[in-house]
Order: structure tokens, then C-alpha cells, then sequence
């Protein structure tokens, strides 16, 4: 699997009281919020909308009837989700590569290019459980327990957090078969403190354009708040069928789908790219499911003996087995 491109911290927050949202907001939050292309995804004005005191806003749940505020609603990063005003989908042709979305204020949006491997630390300060999910892929599960993994002063993942975590037995961190799933639990916090706070990582290929939402799948969480959408563009779908590479020049001939990947109807053979000019297929160049010697089973795609879960490797037509850790970096 490919190093990831695009990376982001969520915090999965009850925001209901305005003093605990200040307490449990990492030092620093509001200021790397503010930036344009922050770690979190937000929009460059959505600190004044957030449910921490600040910018002249009280925090909390918005007020529902009369100024009358609701004592129950939960967010990702503090930002109570409001839907856009007009249709996401309409943005996914439009916007160029690398462009961030037109959204303002709640309005939880994310712009991704076409192939872009997506990072996401999932950091759990509530003492609820939060079973998080994505529509339109599938995510594998890179880690998860108890504790802090982000970097202190940029708040992005610190690979060698997790690795410590997982030595110490504080959580889990498989980077070799992990599973892969549109689900997951965050773990609910151990203590007060970020040392305590519960996490997952996930990774995930953009590897169809649309508009996909994410959301604590507790329906109350998501209507309250919980809740963001990535609008995966389509600028790079052209080129991205070709032996050249994909997107951001992701070679994939050498590191996407090997000769072992029996395409069968949907044409084409190594490389990645379709030899019938009818089955005009994307293929991420990350994509590892499927690779490896010896081909799968039918139409490419099924496991042959060997495989199923927890195995490494997964054998002949199976998920190809994701680096070892290396300190500094996850591969």
C-alpha cells in the first residue's frame, strides 16, 4: 500500500457544554483551524461557528426555539454539521485539482482529487463510543486504543505514537493485513486527558468521484452534528487510465495492480490500464487487493486459499501485505 497523500485529525466531540468543548480542544486548535488547508479539513471561517467560546461565540448547541439551546449535540472537531446550499454534487466537476471546496461556515466539506490515499485520525475525547462510517469505499483499520497520537504542536498523526501505544499494549496498530471495512468503533476516552482520549486510524482510497458522507453511524449524533462529506473531484479521471500513472503521478505499471490481477471481462492486464477501449475502467494505482502471483479467483477479484482475514500474506490473489512500520513515518 502507498504512503498516504492527504491526512486529517477529526475530534469526536460532545459539544453541548462550551467549557468542556474549551477543555478538551487541543492547545492550539483554534488558531491551526483558522489556516486555509488545516489538518482538520475545516473551513478557513468556521472558528466563529464552532461550539468552543470563541471569536464572539458563546459555543455550545445552536439554539433551536426562542434562543433556547439544546443540551444534547455531538460533532466532528467541534463544528456542528449544517447541509451545503446546493447540491454538493454539482461541485465535483467544477472544481479543479487541488481546489478547496466553496463552503463556508458548518458547512463540513472536504475537496479530495481523484486517487488521493486518505489518512484519517479519528480522536475520541467522550465517553461514548462512536461507530464512524463511510459512505461510497471502504476504509482499513490501521490502529486503535487509548491514548495520544498526534504530534503535539501540528496535530497530525505521529507514527511512532502509535507504535509505542501498541508496544505498550494501550492499543493495537496492524499496518501489514489490516482489515478493511466501511465501519469502525472509536473507543470511548479512559480519562480526561488526551493520554486517555480514544482512537482509530483509518486509510482509504478517493477511487470514485462523488460526494461521500461521514458520520458517527448513532443517528442521533449524526442529525445533531456528527457529521462531514468529501467531495471526491474528477480532474485527473481522464489521465488516471493510463500505464503512465494515475493521479499525482502514482506509477501503476510498478507499484498499483501487478500482472497476478486478472482483470477477465473488464479488460486489460498489468499496469493497471484496460486494453478494451469499451471498458473505459479506473483503477487506483494503491489499490492492493487482488494483487500478487498467481492471479484470483473469479474475475480477478476473489481470494484464493490462503486468504481471509488475519492472514499475511493473504496468498495468491489476495490483499498484498502492507509494509512493516518503520519509526518516523507509517509506508
Amino acid at each position: 500500500m502507498q504512503a498516504a497523500t492527504k491526512s486529517f485529525t477529526f475530534y469526536l466531540a460532545d459539544a453541548a457544554d462550551p467549557a468542556t468543548a474549551a477543555a478538551q480542544a487541543p492547545p492550539g486548535f483554534l488558531a491551526r483551524a483558522a489556516r486555509p488547508d488545516n489538518i482538520y479539513g475545516l473551513p478557513p471561517n468556521a472558528t466563529q461557528f464552532l461550539a468552543i467560546p470563541a471569536n464572539g461565540s458563546s459555543g455550545g448547541c445552536p439554539a433551536i426555539v426562542d434562543g433556547v439551546r439544546s443540551k444534547y449535540c455531538w460533532s466532528l472537531n467541534w463544528n456542528l454539521f449544517t447541509p451545503p446550499s446546493h447540491l454538493a454534487i454539482l461541485d465535483v466537476a467544477t472544481m479543479a485539482a487541488g481546489a478547496t471546496v466553496p463552503y463556508t461556515g458548518s458547512t463540513y466539506g472536504v475537496r479530495l482529487d481523484l486517487g488521493d490515499v486518505v489518512d484519517l485520525a479519528l480522536v475520541n475525547p467522550s465517553m461514548m463510543v462512536h461507530p464512524m462510517h463511510l459512505h461510497g469505499t471502504v476504509f482499513w483499520v490501521l490502529a486503535s486504543g487509548n491514548g495520544r497520537i498526534t504530534d503535539d504542536q501540528t496535530d497530525q498523526i505521529d507514527w511512532d505514537r502509535v507504535a509505542a501505544l501498541a508496544a505498550s499494549k494501550r492499543g493495537g496498530y496492524n499496518p501489514l493485513d489490516p482489515p478493511l471495512r466501511d465501519m469502525t468503533p472509536v473507543p470511548q476516552a479512559v480519562g480526561s486527558t488526551p493520554d486517555g482520549y480514544g482512537y482509530t486510524v483509518v486509510r482509504f482510497v478517493a477511487s470514485s468521484p462523488g460526494v461521500f458522507a461521514f458520520h458517527c453511524h448513532t443517528d442521533l449524533h449524526s442529525a445533531s452534528g456528527m457529521m462531514m462529506f468529501f467531495v471526491v473531484g474528477v480532474a485527473d479521471v481522464n489521465s488516471s487510465n493510463s500505464t503512465s500513472g494515475g493521479h499525482g503521478g502514482h506509477d501503476m505499471a510498478a507499484g498499483g495492480m501487478e500482472e497476478g490481477m486478472d482483470m477477465g471481462s473488464m479488460g486489460g492486464a498489468g499496469g493497471g490500464s484496460s486494453s478494451s477501449s469499451s471498458n473505459n475502467w479506473y483503477v487506483p494505482s494503491n489499490l492492493t487487493c487482488g494483487t500478487g502471483a498467481g492471479g484470483g479467483g473469479h474475475g480477478g477479484m476473489g481470494m484464493a486459499p490462503g486468504g481471509g482475514a488475519g492472514s499475511a500474506p493473504m496468498g495468491a490473489g489476495g490483499m498484498s501485505p502492507m509494509p512493516a512500520h518503520t519509526p518516523g513515518h507509517m509506508p
